[in-house]
């Protein structure tokens, strides 16, 4: 009998991930086919319980949740029939088995990024890794200043 690690439910959709075993080696690889999201998947780790600690890891909860505003920006709807929500940013009428969730804006709280690369390769260069990693923090601080 195996002792599986217990997994949180992904945070989009409310989907389990699942973690296999290797074939043939004693390693774990971890994949989470998110409806919302896309696709999220982890390279193999020599323990389950690694991949377990890595999912179920979450933000913690902000003090004030309170809406900026009053009234809804945008609206969810989900429907137990089909696995994937639906956004309008207008009610929409007589949507029969569809629930309708309401989406409110929050206020804009301060985002604490990782540092930047400086891995070099044997030549002194920035290695193609460095490079995307800084490039993705740069797209990011130009999109959230």
């Amino acid at each position: 009998m195996t002792n599986k690690p217990e997994l949180l439910p992904c945070p989009f959709c409310g989907g389990i991930p699942v973690i296999t075993k290797h074939h043939k080696e004693e390693i774990y690889s971890f994949m989470h086919r998110c409806p919302v999201v896309g696709t999220i998947s982890r390279d193999f780790r020599e323990r389950a319980q690694d991949h377990a600690d890595m999912w179920n890891t979450r933000a913690a909860p902000a003090d004030d949740i309170s809406p900026v505003i009053d009234e809804p920006v945008a609206f969810k709807y989900v429907n137990p029939d089909i696995p994937w929500p639906l956004f309008y940013e207008k009610k929409q009428d007589d949507r029969g088995k569809w629930e309708e969730i309401p989406l409110y804006r929050h206020p804009q709280r301060p985002v604490v990024t990782p540092d930047r690369m400086d891995l070099r390769s044997c030549d002194g260069s920035q290695t193609y890794e460095t490079k995307a990693w800084n490039a993705c923090l740069d797209e990011f601080k130009r999109l959230n200043p």
